[in-house]
């Protein structure tokens, strides 16, 4: 392999010993060792050095997969460095395994693209092979072709070289070249469309070659590789070169006969040999991992590619030759997809992934006449041998629900599961069965309905009997998913509560667990049905609480999972039931909490809240605890979880949104300050835990956290109306965060900053901490720096950034008296960025950010602000009064343009001399205003405080209504399609889908913004304050749930003693600034100035 040219900048041989030297068990030894690697990273040649020692021909296999590693992460991090990064503390890490950052010299870069293939031709383990692979993909997405315009030669070179190694390390590199394109949108695939053409081609002939002459398992290995690779190029977009006839009708038939492959059993001795016993290993051997691949494809080109009514228009001409006419290729690989799934009906093993995706191709083929005809005569077998079949519970199942329940649980309810379930058959059956039902009711539903009849019979009549007992699993399986069917059949529908009562209910207290799993899960799809005899109500809710407290963990999980449904839609007889119980209810979802992380069971137990939320209260401090704690359990487990698809993490976020849908809850009760301050120790463990990573850890390892408890921290804080003075001691700890990594919270860190400045703005400017020592700086401080950065930030929405004014304004109106120095820097920075703002929203704060500095002290504003700008600024300022729509917004513009009243000409500017008529006419136009906002506040807030005594007088809590947005007649993909379709017509027609990009089966939701735009309030020139109506006022910034500063101010009040309290130099501009208004604006202005001083009377 070629060498750097500068041989001298580091010494392979030392850095073969220093990595050796990681592995050993002498502490001193191994740092210096590590050291040496840290220090080397800055020296040219060190990747080609690591390069050279991954293929060194006697080097010990551990050291080979050390130096693989270091290269794969610094080229990941290093081939181009962010520009965050090229000056951040990362660079000077001491720590080996940290992602420190170091320059890549131009002869480097050269020397390793040059030798990376070949390296990866003559490694000989499969982790270094890999690792070496993302290395070409991490170079490729920033060189390629530009800078590496010879890998694609280098690809075709080891494809054509004809030796093992050149071509799997040819395909490892095409695979993930191709990677790095396939989400690209159509028109940034030219490179991808150049490499399909010049590879597909040599792929196609290297596929069927291994396929007709090799059994080995590394022959396995190259075909299953291919199929990715194939696989990867068609995922999200069809290539041009794929669509070609010949190469359509070159592939499909290998994609077929692949399927068709016999896999013989080991003890056969027939070739191909060794496949496993083990079903776990059969899923992870190479030549099932092929087949998986030809069914992946195939599934992938009739769904999204192969049915016209849901493709684009460039491939129609695709989707017509591939189910179009009674020759057309969905009818030629249809037989082979049943044949596959006959397997275990003849005895043969099939891979559960293999079997569900065949199953997903059938979905496809039901709803077009051409494969449904040829479908239609095996709907007995679909029915019978496929689909009931997988609903089932299987032994393998039961057996390690006995070996190791929590496993089972993990495997059956994680997120991860969830989102990739390519595994289970039992999805693609339920899916199957539901499709064939619903779009070929006439066909499908009586032969399901007698099937699933014959199994509930042979269970009664075999009680006792495992076999028939999981049959039964799948009858009741099959009943739920076709709960959407039956309980909108105008017969069937009627029936619903006989069946439930004599076939699922008595299986909650079945003696078989899964029995009693399966009717739980069951049972939860039929909560809405007319009910006719009220105690089978009360029954159902009686069983699935008896099961939150089962022997058998997997089927407390699903008690505590199908509960969410009956709290959000069970009957009120139901929820009687949970009501006498509650304590005992929310003790299980507790207990369970500790056992298991499950998302699930952590959104029913937020449902639970809310549903009962005004019963919490003596359970509060008990169930914020046991909160708190089971967070801390969880991010410790997830801190040292390996697993990608650990539930721990989303547990632990779950665990503070139910603690904030708690606080929440008590916001809608008596007492409700009382009771946050009550409540708030129990959750401060949480919140100290997510800013300082917990023992041991880092705050970037809560990144997932951060919202949630800054959520925590608002709620407490705003229903409190008092900051715990802890939270003074996170505010560094927000700083340091702020700074590292979390800048894109900018919005939350922005509300919970300006209610700690609210609540408590003397401990703003006097606490300080340890924290705030070694930064060197006050939380003043750090909170001026975070706002300064926010507002710089060209990255962040002016949207965002309008929270951070928002914060700025608030701390100046909470501060009076304290900050004069800052009221000028405040005032400049506002007019700077004031200057470049677009949005109207965004301006309106800046402004307001000036309105509260002129409150606060108009003459040290207007001194910032320069007598020289004060007229542009005030034509800014009167333009944007008509976009002030929230309530304070206006009201601190009034007091701002009040505070000029005080002063006598001789004090102020002469610019604001002569406008003063024009100021008096704003404060009139803003007291009507303010006036009417505030009438329209208070009837919400009444009918607010209504509801909430109505749902007092309930025995139960309130609650939001449950938004179920799934359409009962919508199907998997959100289509309203015809139902009971008869063979000879498609489901969908051409006409009623749609042919452009992004809909049918790829329809994206496209959440579309307001900027904010709302008409002013009415009547805004109508000066009378007596008996107004807020009826016609527009309620958009209505919120009676904001709190500032100024709310306690009364306007009428403020603007008497403005004037009132003047100099007599002032008192006479007033009179002669109001000479020249309107008649019907200076008798407002009387009036509201009578009004102040009756009021001003009362408030002293």
């Amino acid at each position: 392999m070629a060498s750097s040219s500068d041989s001298g900048a580091i010494n392979p041989e030392v850095l073969l010993e220093a990595l050796s030297h990681t592995y050993n068990p002498n502490k001193e030894t191994r740092q210096a060792a590590e050291a040496y690697i840290v220090n080397a990273r800055q020296k040219p040649g060190y990747l080609v050095s690591l390069l050279q020692l991954v293929v060194k021909p006697g080097v010990a296999l551990e050291v080979q997969q050390a130096s693989a590693i270091q290269l794969k992460n610094g080229i990941s991090r290093n081939w181009k460095i962010p520009e965050s990064l090229k000056n951040s503390k990362r660079r000077i890490s001491g720590n080996i395994d940290s992602a420190s950052v170091f320059e890549i010299n131009d002869n480097d870069r050269v020397v390793v693209r040059n030798n990376l293939l070949q390296a990866m031709s003559l490694a000989n383990e499969r982790r270094v092979r890999k690792l070496l692979a993302e290395c070409v993909m991490h170079i490729c997405r920033e060189d390629y072709p530009d800078k590496w315009p010879n890998l694609l030669d280098q690809i075709l070179a080891g494809l054509k070289s004809g030796e093992v190694n050149s071509m799997y390390a040819a395909l490892l590199a095409l695979h993930k070249v191709v990677y790095l394109y396939m989400s690209k949108p159509r028109n940034e695939r030219d490179h991808l469309e150049v490499i399909v053409s010049n590879t597909f081609p040599i792929l196609r002939e290297l596929f069927q070659n291994v396929l007709s002459s090799h059994n080995s398992i590394e022959a396995g290995e190259m075909v299953n590789l291919a199929g990715k690779i194939y696989f990867r190029a068609i995922q999200y977009h069809l290539p041009e070169f794929v669509k070609k006839p010949e190469e359509t009708n070159g592939w499909i038939p290998l994609f077929v006969e692949l399927l068709r492959k016999p896999l013989p059993e080991a003890h056969t001795g027939l070739e191909p040999k060794g496949q496993p016993t083990d079903i776990q290993e059969r899923e992870k051997w190479p030549w099932w991992k092929a087949k998986k691949q030809a069914a992946r494809i195939l599934e992938r080109l009739f769904q999204r590619y192969g049915m016209v009514p849901y493709v684009v228009d460039a491939d129609i001409e695709f989707a017509n030759a591939f189910s179009k006419g009674q020759d057309c290729i969905a009818v030629k690989v249809l037989p082979t997809i049943l044949h596959t799934l006959e397997a275990e009906k003849r005895g043969e093993f099939c891979t559960n992934v293999v079997t569900r995706l065949c199953t997903l191709w059938v979905l496809s083929a039901t709803e077009l006449s051409v494969t449904f005809k040829v479908l239609k005569p095996n709907l007995s077998f679909l029915i019978q041998d496929v689909i009931l079949p997988k609903l089932c519970w299987s032994k393998h199942e039961l057996q390690i629900w006995d070996e190791d329940p929590v496993q089972l649980v993990r495997d059956r309810f994680s997120f991860g599961f969830l989102m990739n379930i390519g595994n289970d058959p039992q999805s693609g059956a339920a899916r199957l069965l539901d499709q064939l039902c619903t779009y070929r009711t006439r066909y499908s539903l009586d032969l399901a309905l007698t099937e699933i009849n014959k199994r509930f019979e042979a269970y009664e009549q075999h009680k006792g009997n495992l076999e028939f007992a999981l049959a039964k699993t799948g009858g009741l399986r099959a009943i739920e998913e076709l709960s959407k069917i039956l309980k909108h059949h105008p017969v069937l529908s009627g029936q619903l509560e006989p069946l439930l009562c004599s076939k699922v209910i008595p299986e909650l207290q079945s003696p078989l667990p899964a029995l009693r799993l399966s009717a739980c899960r069951c049972i939860s799809r039929f909560f809405k049905i007319q009910w006719k005899n009220p105690e089978n109500e009360r029954v159902v809710a009686q069983g699935l609480l008896q099961l939150l407290g089962d022997p058998d963990l997997p089927v407390r999980v699903q008690a505590g999972c199908s509960l969410a449904g009956l709290f959000r839609n069970g009957t009120n007889r139901m929820l009687e039931v949970v009501g006498q119980v509650l304590r005992k209810v929310v003790e299980g979802y507790l207990t369970l909490m500790k056992e298991i992380a499950v998302d699930d069971v952590f959104e029913a137990l937020q449902v639970l809240i809310a549903r009962f939320s005004n019963r919490m209260g003596p359970m509060a401090v008990e169930l914020l605890q046991n909160l708190t704690l089971a967070f801390l359990r969880y991010y410790k487990e997830e801190a040292d979880e390996e697993d990608e698809y650990a539930e721990t993490s989303m547990a632990a976020a779950d665990c503070i949104a139910a603690i904030n849908q708690l606080l929440m809850s008590f916001s809608e009760g008596e007492h409700p300050e009382e009771m946050i301050k009550k409540v708030t120790p129990s959750v401060l463990p949480m919140i100290a835990a997510v800013f300082t990573g917990g023992e041991g850890g880092s705050s970037i390892d809560t990144m997932d956290y951060i919202q949630y408890a800054l959520e925590t921290m608002r709620i407490i804080t705003y229903n409190g109306k008092c900051v715990p003075l802890q939270f003074w001691n996170y505010v560094p700890l927000m700083y340091s965060i702020y700074l590292d990594w979390a800048q894109d919270y900018v919005v939350e860190f922005s509300g919970t900053l300006e209610n700690l400045i609210q609540y408590d703005p003397n401990s703003l400017l006097t606490y300080s901490s340890s924290e705030n020592e070694k930064i060197g700086k006050s939380n003043l401080e750090m909170i001026l720096h975070m706002s300064e950065l926010a507002l710089e930030n060209d990255e962040l929405e002016e949207s965002e950034k309008t929270f951070t004014a928002v914060m700025l304004h608030i701390l100046v109106q909470s501060c009076i008296g304290k900050i004069d120095n800052l009221i000028p820097s405040l005032v400049t920075l506002a007019l700077k960025h004031l200057q470049k703002a677009e949005k109207d929203h965004y301006r309106v704060n800046l402004v307001a950010l000036v309105e509260s500095c002129i409150y606060y002290d108009p003459i040290l504003a207007i001194r910032a602000i320069g007598e020289n700008s004060l007229k542009p600024f005030f034509e800014v300022w009167f333009e944007t009064l008509d976009y002030h729509y929230a309530l304070a917004e206006q009201k601190v513009a009034f007091c701002a343009l009040c505070r000029f009243l005080r002063f006598s000409p001789s004090e102020l500017p002469p610019f604001l001399n002569e406008i003063r008529p024009q100021i008096l006419s704003k404060i009139v136009v803003l007291l009507k205003s303010i006036d009417e906002i505030k009438k329209a506040v208070e009837n919400l807030r009444k009918e607010k405080k209504e509801r909430n005594e109505k749902a007092r007088m309930k025995e139960f809590g309130n609650i939001n209504e449950y938004d179920d947005s799934d359409s009962d007649d919508d199907d998997l993909y959100g289509r309203n399609l015809p139902k009971d379709v008869p063979e000879e017509r498609d489901v969908v027609t051409q006409q009623e889908g749609s042919n452009e990009a992004s809909t049918g089966y790829t329809s994206a939701l496209t959440a579309i913004t307001n900027d904010g735009e709302v008409k002013p309030y009415g009547g805004l020139n109508e000066f009378s304050f007596d008996g107004s109506d807020a009826e016609n006022s527009d309620g958009s910034e209505m919120d009676d749930d904001v709190d500032t500063p100024l709310d306690f101010i009364d306007e009428f009040a403020f603007l008497y003693k403005n004037v009132s309290e003047a100099k007599p130099e002032a008192q006479q501009a007033f009179q002669e600034a109001a000479t020249p208004l309107p008649a019907e604006t200076r008798q407002a202005l009387e009036f509201a100035f009578n009004q102040g001083q009756a009021r001003a009377k009362n408030l002293a």
